[in-house]
């Protein structure tokens, strides 16, 4: 049967693992403080967090029974000539709070809005689709136009808007926007060619 958080709190196996994980962590954690470049590697800042609160380990109460194990894993580190000496740390807390975070020590400059701006980023845009247009439209058309084409055997009908022609894809499309059959255009297939095919009227 699962146990309650507080029955684990009293199964052998359970406190021995949790004891365990928490023996790693310290021995990690002073790993990496005790490095060439505390909690530093390969230009990596690598951050702890507290057992106990899960705030960052700068706000770690280093007294209570989470970290029993600290101080033997200190022992025989490089971090004992910095810790307590006259003018290092006063302790493995300090120690942390001046080492484990990263502080900015220089602010961002202003860009310029002028010609220099460009040589830090390329403002201009190449992979946007070019719209083709029909400028001028052909005699007769103009935007609002509904159209098709003088073959009987092609039922298709446009749109022309934005001096393109808009494909209905259905009747309920041509319907929707008021379309009459009495209006519709009809022009050769050349000049129905001739105008760039934009996107379905929805």
């Amino acid at each position: 049967m699962p146990y309650t958080k507080e029955e684990l709190t009293n199964i052998g196996f359970y406190t021995e693992y949790i004891d365990k994980l928490r023996r790693e962590y310290i021995t990690e954690l002073v790993r990496r403080a005790s490095g060439e470049k505390p909690f530093r590697e390969n230009d990596v800042l690598y951050s702890f967090e507290d057992i106990e609160s899960r705030e960052g380990i700068e706000n770690a109460d280093f007294g209570n029974d989470f970290y029993s194990t600290l101080y033997t894993a200190l022992n025989g580190t490089n971090l004992e000539y910095l810790i307590g000496a006259e003018e290092g740390y006063v302790d493995f807390r300090d120690f942390i709070q001046g080492e484990s975070c990263s502080v900015q020590t220089s602010g961002l400059t202003q860009t310029r809005k002028d010609q220099n701006s460009d040589k830090l980023i390329d403002r201009s845009f190449s992979e946007l689709i070019q719209i083709d247009v029909a400028d001028p439209l052909p005699d007769g058309l103009e935007n609002g136009d509904t159209i098709t084409s003088d073959n009987v055997d092609d039922v298709r009908k446009w749109l022309i808007d934005g001096n393109q022609k808009r494909p209905f894809p259905d009747l309920q499309s041509f319907y929707a926007i008021g379309s009459q059959w009495r209006k519709v255009k009809t022009r050769t297939q050349e000049i129905i060619d001739s105008i760039p095919e934009g996107e379905p009227v929805d």
